[in-house]
Protein backbone atom coordinates (compact mmCIF):
# COMPACT_ATOMS: atom_id res chain seq x y z
CA UNK A 1 0.00 0.00 0.00
CA UNK A 2 1.60 3.29 -1.06
CA UNK A 3 1.95 5.84 1.72
CA UNK A 4 3.05 9.47 1.90
CA UNK A 5 3.38 12.20 4.47
CA UNK A 6 3.05 15.95 4.04
CA UNK A 7 2.49 19.05 6.13
CA UNK A 8 -0.55 21.25 5.66
CA UNK A 9 -0.52 25.06 5.74
CA UNK A 10 -0.75 25.08 9.55
CA UNK A 11 2.19 22.68 9.90
CA UNK A 12 0.22 19.56 10.87
CA UNK A 13 1.77 16.32 9.63
CA UNK A 14 -0.63 14.23 7.55
CA UNK A 15 -0.38 10.62 6.46
CA UNK A 16 -2.11 9.68 3.23
CA UNK A 17 -2.62 6.24 1.67
CA UNK A 18 -4.98 4.52 -0.73
CA UNK A 19 -7.64 2.07 0.42
CA UNK A 20 -9.10 -0.62 -1.83
CA UNK A 21 -12.08 -2.57 -0.42
CA UNK A 22 -12.03 -6.32 -0.84
CA UNK A 23 -14.49 -8.05 -3.13
CA UNK A 24 -16.20 -9.47 -0.04
CA UNK A 25 -16.73 -6.00 1.43
CA UNK A 26 -18.17 -4.71 -1.85
CA UNK A 27 -20.54 -7.69 -2.21
CA UNK A 28 -21.70 -7.29 1.40
CA UNK A 29 -22.53 -3.65 0.75
CA UNK A 30 -24.46 -4.49 -2.44
CA UNK A 31 -26.54 -7.11 -0.60
CA UNK A 32 -27.20 -4.76 2.31
CA UNK A 33 -28.39 -2.00 -0.01
CA UNK A 34 -30.54 -4.37 -2.08
CA UNK A 35 -32.43 -6.16 0.68
CA UNK A 36 -34.32 -5.29 3.82
CA UNK A 37 -32.03 -5.13 6.77
CA UNK A 38 -32.47 -7.68 9.49
CA UNK A 39 -30.56 -8.49 12.62
CA UNK A 40 -28.72 -11.73 13.03
CA UNK A 41 -27.12 -13.17 16.08
CA UNK A 42 -23.51 -13.84 15.42
CA UNK A 43 -21.19 -16.23 17.11
CA UNK A 44 -18.20 -14.40 18.59
CA UNK A 45 -15.87 -16.72 16.72
CA UNK A 46 -17.58 -15.91 13.42
CA UNK A 47 -15.85 -13.25 11.37
CA UNK A 48 -17.82 -10.13 10.55
CA UNK A 49 -17.73 -8.44 7.17
CA UNK A 50 -18.01 -4.68 7.25
CA UNK A 51 -19.75 -3.03 4.33
CA UNK A 52 -18.22 -0.15 2.44
CA UNK A 53 -20.06 3.19 2.65
CA UNK A 54 -21.89 4.27 -0.50
CA UNK A 55 -19.62 6.01 -2.99
CA UNK A 56 -16.45 4.37 -1.69
CA UNK A 57 -16.77 0.97 -3.37
CA UNK A 58 -13.91 1.63 -5.79
CA UNK A 59 -11.62 2.87 -3.05
CA UNK A 60 -10.51 6.16 -1.53
CA UNK A 61 -7.55 8.14 -0.29
CA UNK A 62 -7.34 8.14 3.49
CA UNK A 63 -5.89 11.19 5.21
CA UNK A 64 -5.00 11.22 8.90
CA UNK A 65 -3.39 13.75 11.22
CA UNK A 66 -3.69 12.83 14.89
CA UNK A 67 -7.36 12.07 15.54
CA UNK A 68 -8.63 13.79 12.39
CA UNK A 69 -9.46 11.51 9.48
CA UNK A 70 -10.68 12.30 5.99
CA UNK A 71 -11.60 10.35 2.86
CA UNK A 72 -11.50 11.33 -0.79
CA UNK A 73 -13.09 9.28 -3.56
CA UNK A 74 -12.39 8.38 -6.20
CA UNK A 75 -8.64 7.92 -5.83
CA UNK A 76 -6.93 10.54 -8.00
CA UNK A 77 -4.72 9.16 -10.72
CA UNK A 78 -0.98 9.29 -9.91
CA UNK A 79 -1.64 10.72 -6.43
CA UNK A 80 1.55 9.07 -5.17
CA UNK A 81 3.72 11.34 -7.33
CA UNK A 82 1.81 14.62 -6.87
CA UNK A 83 3.61 17.62 -5.38
CA UNK A 84 2.84 18.31 -1.71
CA UNK A 85 0.82 21.39 -2.62
CA UNK A 86 -1.55 19.19 -4.65
CA UNK A 87 -1.89 16.79 -1.69
CA UNK A 88 -2.87 19.77 0.48
CA UNK A 89 -5.61 20.65 -2.01
CA UNK A 90 -6.86 17.04 -2.06
CA UNK A 91 -6.91 16.97 1.74
CA UNK A 92 -9.10 20.08 1.78
CA UNK A 93 -11.54 18.40 -0.66
CA UNK A 94 -11.66 15.21 1.41
CA UNK A 95 -14.64 14.59 3.69
CA UNK A 96 -14.10 14.23 7.44
CA UNK A 97 -14.89 10.71 8.55
CA UNK A 98 -15.40 8.48 11.53
CA UNK A 99 -13.29 5.39 11.91
CA UNK A 100 -14.90 2.28 10.41
CA UNK A 101 -15.58 -0.38 13.03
Amino acid sequence: MPHRQFRDASGSLWDVWDVHPTESERRHNERRNGQRRHRERRNRAESRVIGVPRGLGLGWLAFQAGRERRRLAPIPRDWISLPEEDLRVLKERAVRSERLR
